[in-house]
């Protein structure tokens, strides 16, 4: 191994001993070995300091530094980022587990693909306790990955392997985006670089089950109308439904009104002449990313809703798409089966 590795990441951590050693265990772990990691705690008030001082001593990759105040994670990251050297950068959270191959999938791909700046992959949910909750799947194909990036985020964060060219040319993350910096960071990183996921599925992503807040809940939305209205120029998004931008992207549809629901059909509509008059993408292949979005969507109307808006909103998914629709259920069915 080079003395200066190949691949450096950073690893925002506050309070985090009771996910972390499990996370480390997973480096130390890797097939690929040509890596450095920074573990930045966040002025925890536990013990996580003390459990990456503890893995530092056992393995020189791990390396950790210290925030005298809690900065959070968009200010922690462009503090790592600052000191990247390495041709390859990735940000991994403390409470996520890598599978054996990730590294070494992403930097073989990348290293054969210098056109691409940018490696994501497929993800299995875990619970609390580490026990396998579902698998989520993330575009494969280029041209799909950006054009449904305004409808879905396009990588799981600590899935990703990037070129440090990339993350650094585009000055990091955006501090006043805390909470959705890392969409944000894809949205602008699409508009230049080239993005791919893989088929593998090389990571585990941990869902706590303690429920979002409304008061985050409405920052996130309001955070991603703004971030929509920013990139209206760069991607087809239409400014006067910038709400329903929003709730796509998060993923919430719960309490939609039928006024609301009767008005997606309109938007698509708008979505879909927008990306003609301004030629963003092929017209063909932009309305199948749409229907395959939209059907999904509705789809996600009738799981959060009952009486007749969960009725119309199984009847529209299915007529916007068959295809898409008998697609999407089943891979759903698939995806809550570990094999």
């Amino acid at each position: 191994m080079s003395q200066a590795a190949i691949l450096t990441v950073i690893m925002p951590a506050y309070n985090a001993s009771v996910y972390i050693k499990p996370t480390l265990d997973s480096f130390i772990n890797q097939k690929f070995k040509d890596w450095k990691l920074i573990v930045f705690d966040d002025a925890s008030s536990d013990d996580t300091a003390s459990i990456i001082d503890t893995y530092s001593k056992m393995d020189n990759r791990i390396h950790l530094v210290s925030n005298d105040i809690n900065l959070r994670v968009a200010r922690t990251m462009n503090k790592g980022i600052e000191i990247v050297e390495s041709k390859y950068f990735a940000r991994v959270d403390s409470d996520d587990i890598l599978m054996p191959m990730h590294f070494a999938n992403a930097i073989n791909y990348l290293e054969q693909n210098k056109d691409v700046g940018i490696c994501g992959s497929q993800i299995i949910t875990i619970d609390e306790s580490g026990n396998f909750r579902r698998k989520w799947n993330y575009e494969i194909n280029e041209e799909w990955v950006k054009i449904s990036s305004i409808f879905a985020c396009p990588f799981l964060q600590s899935s990703v392997v990037m070129r440090s060219e990339v993350i650094k040319e585009v000055n990091g993350y955006r501090e006043e985006m805390e909470l959705v910096e890392d969409y944000e960071l894809w949205i602008r990183s699409l508009k230049k670089y080239k993005a791919v996921n893989l088929p593998y599925y090389t990571l585990k992503y941990r869902i706590h089950d303690k429920n979002m807040s409304e008061t985050n809940k409405a920052k996130i939305l309001g955070l991603l109308e703004r971030l929509f209205l920013e990139y209206a120029i760069d991607y087809p998004i239409d400014n006067e439904n910038l709400n329903l931008h929003a709730r796509m992207e998060f993923g919430d549809w719960s309490s939609l009104s039928l006024n609301d629901f009767k008005h997606l059909r309109l938007w698509k509509y708008n979505l879909l002449k927008i990306n003609k008059l301004k030629s963003y993408y092929d017209i063909k292949l932009y309305k199948s990313v749409l229907n395959k979005y939209f059907t999904n969507a509705y789809l996600k109307i009738a799981t959060q809703n009952g009486g007749i808006l969960r009725f119309k909103s199984l009847y529209k998914a299915f007529t916007i798409s068959p295809r898409w629709f008998l697609y999407i259920v089943k891979r759903k069915r698939e995806n809550t089966k570990l094999s």
